[in-house]
């Protein structure tokens, strides 16, 4: 027999089977307020496919900004965003890489224009 434990939010329309130990994890991400709870139709939800090794690659800076996207930022309007410091929130490129301290005066005013 398989032990597992159960995650719920108490209501008889949210609840999801969770592996113990072991295997498959489910992957869950959403926005939410003090003032409103959980913003609704902005839930992320899903089984991760790696039963072995590191599963939190699943998550991905792909996945979270598509999520954004797609089920968050147009639902906030107006909020503000706030993220921990995890890898998959954090997607350097060239516009996005911050400055450096070995930066010359005329480079550091382009990077803040």
């Amino acid at each position: 027999m398989t032990t597992g434990r159960i995650w719920t939010d108490k209501s008889s329309c949210a609840r999801l089977n969770v592996p113990s130990g072991k295997g498959a994890r489910i992957i869950i991400a959403h926005a939410g307020s003090r003032k409103i709870g959980l913003v609704p139709g902005a839930g992320l939800v899903f089984k991760g496919k790696k039963k072995t090794g590191d599963y939190n690659g699943e998550m991905n800076s792909a996945v979270w900004l598509k999520w954004l996207q797609d089920q968050v930022l147009s639902k906030i309007g107006g909020g503000v965003l706030v993220v921990d410091r995890a890898p998959y929130h954090v997607k350097l490129t060239e516009k996005s890489r911050p400055a450096i301290s070995s930066m010359k005066k005329s480079q550091l005013a382009h990077w803040l224009e």
